[in-house]
């Protein structure tokens, strides 16, 4: 009989906050989500040089829960909480679906965009 292998733990969603935003023409023109919380996994050596071989850069695999809606090629605005004041861009090249974890979540692989964006939001929150 096959049993169900076991998860290694809950997932925790405590180390920033992440929003999907709209970038067109070099500048940021609205948020498509409110804040969503995430947490942070390592990014594993076949991961990284399998991206690296079809010249996609990893720079972060973040965890997300899984009714959060994002897709990949979004764009996405994350803010540490360890660097509070330094939010930055990054493109989901991965979004992978965690069945299995406790609870359900969206395993995404984002490359971060070098690029400077002008910021041109309106100061209206979506939260």
């Amino acid at each position: 009989m096959l049993v169900k292998k076991q998860s290694q733990g809950n997932t925790t969603f405590n180390d920033g906050i992440l929003k999907s935003v709209s970038i067109r023409n070099g500048g940021i023109l609205k948020d498509l989500s409110s804040y969503v919380p995430f947490g942070q996994k390592t990014v594993g050596y076949n991961r990284f040089f399998r991206a690296y071989n079809n010249d996609i850069k990893i720079s972060k695999v973040v965890v997300v829960p899984f009714e959060s809606g994002l897709q990949d090629a979004d764009y996405v605005e994350c803010g540490f909480f360890r660097e509070p004041n330094q939010p930055s861009i990054y493109k989901v090249v991965q979004c992978q679906e965690l069945l299995d974890s406790k609870p359900m979540c969206l395993q995404l692989s984002l490359e971060k965009v070098k690029t400077k964006f002008d910021d041109r939001r309106l100061n209206e929150s979506t939260n």
